[in-house]
């Protein structure tokens, strides 16, 4: 056993031990692995610089004037007047002494360094000659034991772990030299610059001819560095070449280990689920039969997770090599190429491109993985539910046979064998299901990250081949032999052996897949034979649409709706054709890319046909939409030219490099599809039967009406430009522009749809609040305030769907032309200033840790804050409005609900904006929350009271005691609340007046609301007569007064109260209810107006105060002494004398 065990390994071990020790031999002399200069440079601080060991000559010379220039300081600092200057100039001679000595000693390591080339050439030859050797497949013997096995295993996996080690040393080490390079470069540029300026003082002292020879000699000691690295840099490929070679064969080794792992794990699965199987089958008993099935299931289920976590885990082994593969291209290409593209560079950089994996692919592998980690933890739940309630066998056992009737002896038996059975289940079975099912999560997972990992860094590649490339000239382009070459690559697109491989991709298509292509065929088929029904409900919609009465938005959806069939019935044929040819499984890769463009094709023909059927005579865009017959018209003879331009634009995406590569007849197509866009441009475009003619018949004085084909003209000059421009060899450029300008217009026209579809709802909701009014009006209620608040809505709401569809536009075209042009992508070099974050990191066993790495705030990340900034101020002013169009109308919700919604949704766009726009700043509440605390503490003293606003208008916008259109009475002021602001709420009394109050009055004082609650009030309305009237007579006369005013409820009835005598009259009081406040005033005037024309029909005084005055004469004896006292003086009756 144990020499099987050696001769398993044995190649493993002895290559990664030989891997090693070349690696060192050649490290040694090439300088992979050793230190950086920077760490050179910090052992050669003048700290300990003296005393080390041997020297030469000169390194004697500078120790000797080191301790000379020390023992000088020494001296000057211990005199009893010290010398400044003078210590001063000697601490920067002993510093330069000490700097030319770490020179001094670099320039000797590269020496020694440089003459040790020629020996680590020899090795890396010959380490990439044993490299090279034919690979033989390692013996791996069948009848290992587990400990022997899993040991061979783990020596394998450790030696390929070390050759990959070895190469991202080698890439570090690559990639320090091309760093160094240009830091060699600008330091010798820095020190040649300082040393002619020293040169050029004449009369050079001691201090100057020290700094003198340390220039001298740091140059040479850069120049000697920079001829080193230049000279074993073919060393390093070299080895690199017999790394990659040595780790290949590694890796080969350790899928051969991986392989028999599998195998085994397989046959393992295997006899268990044939052992369970067998056990089922040999049980009598209906309940343990029954029991031995789950076993057998479970098996069944073990079998199939091990064989799906190990394809798994071969294809996480492989994306994991292809991204380490592609990491080391990007970041090597990127450090090569950027800003160093030529032509043939350019070509290379697309060529390499279409090696990456696609993104969109990736990220939908990774959907459908997600999918599959959500079953398995459907099964990891159920499994351990299963396995808990068989905590106890036996009692689970009794159960099950109690429940099944049996008892006796048989019950005995059957209760053993159901022991037997629950304990295999949980031995044998569901603990390793259930570790499996882990595993196969945990692989699931990790494929997640590095499949994600992949889209990210193809992404970044085509970023960088887009960036350096897009307007780089196709060096190819009219080269000698280019008629031959397009003639040879047409006929290679069209050659009949190509597309022959079409029909049989079909036919297989039939077999495997046969009802998706039924409904590619019977979908279409179906729309045209409801053409006519259709035509009908679209005519009958408009009929609908132009009466008040019967105009409803949802006769424009499902216009759309149909439209969008009329589209998807044009394209869904070509989209199902596309999709089955696109399958991997079906054909040839031409069946392929012939099914990816046909894909596009399907998409592009599902716009043009909506966007056809909508500008139908007498369809969506003329009665619903209000468009013209002439704009319409144009439209539909636009999709003619159109539809020519999708088959040309097939032909020349199959030419591209991402399909067939055929760059030369693809310029050929792609020449005519200017030629088509010109032709729809002048459809659209031209003064006399285009989209312009209504707007030069509404405005004749017009700039548009004085140059009518300057438009037509422009875009028309544009395109053949742009031909003119692809072909002279710009094609990939302009076809890439082309492509997202085509999106960019396709995405403008859905938008605008949009706002025409929101205006739409808009309309209809407006035409149904006006019908409602004039019925309010008809029953002769006020409706003016209603009519106001209903125009300032509609503004609003108009605004604010306008802001919406320019800022979806906007978001639209920067997410198609961002990735396209570099422009776009301004200021991502430009470094503003960096921040601290503490981030959770693996470190070398497996374990997070916590550790601060550095983010840098770029000019980029500014512009993107202001513009997220100004984005949420403006939103939180528009988007409201369009939430309450979309959602508080269609509920119904009040006027004082939605204008606390559209507050409460301002501040929380507002706030959420601004946190965002930070964010991007860096500014983070754990970098601020002690200013934060400390700003709201001062401002809680010194602006208390607007704080105590400010929090009782947040308490008002939640709680509502008070909301807008409420009447309330607050201290002495009636009136309607019309707005609530944070710090106060606006009220209009009856007078049309403004009162701001604070709306701490409204949380901490009395208010009264009479919109609240009851929505009857009561209505008291005092009155008076003179004392000889009957008070039975009055009560009778207010009574009926009081039921035949309008507005005033039956139930409860109107009362009458005699209150009491007052001085010159005896008091009533008549109680009614109304409905609500707003017919108040109205109620009141009816009622008064009404009593006092009973009052004058009946003969009822109301009276007036009476006074007594006594006039006395000031010559009247009868006031002589008696003048004087108060006390004797008394009020006259009428009769005692004059009034």
């Amino acid at each position: 056993m144990a020499s099987s065990l050696v001769s398993a390994i044995s190649w493993a071990v002895v290559a990664s031990m030989a891997s090693m020790a070349m690696m060192s031999s050649v490290s040694a002399a090439s300088g992979v692995g050793r230190e950086g200069i920077v760490q050179q440079e910090a052992e050669s601080a003048p700290a300990t610089i003296i005393g080390t060991g041997s020297d030469t000559d000169a390194e004697l010379t500078l120790r000797v004037e080191i301790e000379r220039a020390t023992e000088a300081i020494a001296e000057a600092q211990a005199a009893t007047t010290p010398d400044e200057k003078q210590i001063e100039s000697l601490q920067r001679r002993l510093l330069d002494l000490n700097e030319t000595l770490a020179a001094e000693k670099r320039l000797e390591t590269f020496q020694a360094k440089s003459r040790d080339i020629d020996e680590a050439r020899v090795l890396a030859k010959a380490l990439l000659a044993t490299s090279a050797e034919p690979y033989v497949n390692p013996v791996i013997p069948r009848d290992l034991d587990e400990e022997a096995f899993e040991a061979g295993l783990d020596a394998a996996m450790k030696a390929s772990r070390v050759a990959d080690k070895v190469l991202e040393e080698i890439d570090r080490e690559q990639a320090r030299r091309r760093d160094r390079r240009l830091e060699i470069r600008k330091a010798i540029s820095e020190t040649e610059t300082e040393l002619l300026e020293l040169e050029s003082q004449p009369g050079l002292g001691s201090s100057e001819l020290v700094l003198r020879r340390k220039y001298l000699i740091q140059l040479a000691a850069l120049e000697a560095e920079r001829r080193y690295n230049d000279d074993s840099d073919d060393v390093v490929r070299i080895e690199l070449r017999a790394r990659i070679q040595i780790a290949a064969r590694l890796d080969r080794t350790l899928d051969a280990w991986a392989s028999r792992a599998s195998s085994r794990r397989i046959q393992e699965a295997e006899a268990t689920r044939v052992e369970a199987t067998e056990a089922a089958e040999a049980q009598a008993s209906p309940i343990a039969r029954a029991a031995a099935n789950e076993n057998a299931r479970m098996a069944r289920r073990l079998a199939m997770v091990v064989s799906e976590r190990d394809s798994g885990l071969a294809e996480l082994d492989n994306q994991h090599r292809l991204l380490n593969r592609l990491k080391a291209r990007v970041d090597s290409d990127d450090a090569k190429f950027r800003g160093r593209v030529t032509p043939e560079v350019a070509q290379l950089l697309r060529k390499r491109l279409s090696e990456f994996p696609d993104e969109q692919e990736l990220k939908r592998r990774v959907r459908e993985v997600k999918v599959m980690l959500a079953d398995l933890d459907l099964d990891r739940v159920l499994l351990l539910d299963g396995m808990d309630a068989l905590a106890d066998p036996n009692r689970f056992a009794v159960a099950e046979v109690k429940a099944a009737g049996l008892d006796g002896p048989n019950a005995e038996s059957v209760v053993k064998e159901l022991v037997e059975i629950y304990e295999a289940r949980l031995d044998r079975y569901g603990q390793p299901l259930l570790a499996a099912v882990n595993e196969e999560i945990e692989t699931l997972e990790m494929l997640v990250d590095v499949d994600l990992a992949l889209a990210a860094l193809s992404g970044r590649y085509r970023q960088l081949v887009l960036r350096e490339t897009l307007w780089i000239r196709d060096v190819r382009a009219f080269q000698s032999g280019f008629i031959g070459r397009t003639f040879a690559e047409a006929g290679s697109l069209f050659r009949p052996s190509r597309w022959t491989v079409i029909v049989d991709a079909l036919g297989e298509a039939v077999i495997q897949d046969p009802l998706t292509l039924l409904f590619g065929v019977a979908f279409p088929l179906g729309v045209f034979a409801l053409r006519r029904r259709i035509s009908s409900r679209v005519v009958l919609a408009s009929v609908r649409v132009a009466r008040a009465s019967t105009d409803r938005f949802r006769e424009t959806l499902i216009c759309l709706l149909l439209a969008f069939l009329h589209g998807a019935a044009i394209a869904m044929p070509v989209l199902v054709l596309g999709s089955v040819l696109s399958d991997v499984r079906i054909g040839s890769d031409f069946a392929t890319v012939v099914g990816r463009n046909l894909v596009t094709a399907g998409w592009y023909l599902l716009w043009l046909g909506t966007l056809r059927s909508m500008v139908r005579p007498d369809g969506l865009a003329e009665h619903h939409f209000g468009w013209s017959k002439a704009s319409m018209k144009a439209i539909r003879k636009a999709t003619i030219p159109l539809l020519l331009t999708i088959l040309v634009g097939f032909f020349d995406r199959m030419c591209d490099s991402g399909g067939l590569d055929l760059p030369d007849v693809g310029r050929l197509f792609y020449g005519l599809l200017p030629i088509c866009f010109a032709v729809t441009a002048f459809i659209l475009l031209n003064p006399v039967k285009g989209l312009f003619v209504p707007s030069i018949e509404q405005n004749p004085d017009g700039k548009l009406a004085q140059a009518p084909w300057l438009p037509v003209a422009g875009v028309i000059g544009l395109l053949l430009g742009v031909g003119v421009f692809s072909v002279a060899g710009w094609y990939a450029t302009v076809l890439l522009l082309q492509r997202v300008l085509i999106q960019s217009v396709m995405a403008l026209v859905v938008l605008l749809i949009a706002r025409e579809l929101l205006l739409r709802l808009l309309s209809c909701r407006q035409r149904a609040q006006e019908m409602i009014l004039r019925r309010q009006e008809a029953n002769g209620e006020d409706i003016t305030e209603q009519e106001g608040h209903l125009e300032t809505l509609s503004e609003q709401t108009q605004g604010a769907i306008g802001f919406t569809v320019f800022v979806l536009l906007a978001i639209s075209l920067w997410y198609l032309w961002s990735p396209v042009l570099p422009a776009l992508q301004f200021g991502d070099g430009i470094v503003l200033w960096s921040r601290s974050i503490e981030t959770l990191v693996a470190n070398d066993d497996g374990k997070l840790g916590t550790t601060t790495i550095s983010e840098s705030i770029t000019l980029r990340d500014l512009a993107a804050a202001v513009f997220t900034i100004g984005f949420a101020v403006y939103a939180a002013r528009h988007i409201p409005y369009l939430i309450g169009l979309l959602l508080l109308d269609r509920f119904r919700v009040g006027i004082g609900n939605r204008y606390a919604t559209v507050q409460i949704l301002r501040w929380a766009i507002g706030i959420g904006g601004l946190s965002a726009g930070f964010a991007m700043l860096g500014v983070t509440w754990d970098s601020v929350q002690w200013l934060a605390a400390g700003f709201t503490v001062g401002l809680g003293f010194g602006l208390q009271e607007i704080f105590a606003n400010f929090i009782s208008g947040i308490i008002i916008l939640f709680e509502q005691p008070v909301r807008v259109g409420d009447m309330v009475t607050v201290g002495g002021t009636t009136g309607r609340i019309t707005t609530v602001r944070m710090r106060s709420t606006a009220i209009t009394d009856w007078d049309n007046k403004v009162l701001m109050v604070p709306n701490k009055m409204l949380i901490t004082q009395e208010v009264i609301n009479w919109s609240q609650g009851e929505t009857s009030i009561r209505v008291v309305l005092s009155v008076g007569v003179s004392y000889g009237e009957d008070p039975e007579q009055v009560a009778a006369i207010l009574l009926e007064a009081g039921r035949s005013a309008p507005h005033v409820l039956k139930d409860p009835e109107p009362t009458v109260n005699f209150t009491g005598f007052g001085d010159s009259s005896m008091n009533f009081d008549l109680r009614v209810f109304i409905a609500t406040t707003e017919s108040l005033v109205e109620t009141r005037t009816r009622i008064n107006t009404d009593v006092k024309r009973r009052f004058d029909e009946a003969g009822v005084t109301i009276p007036f105060p009476q006074r007594d005055i006594r006039v006395t004469m000031i010559g009247d004896s009868a006031i002589g002494p008696a003048a004087t006292n108060d006390e004797d003086e008394r009020p006259a009756s009428p009769r005692d004398g004059d009034a």
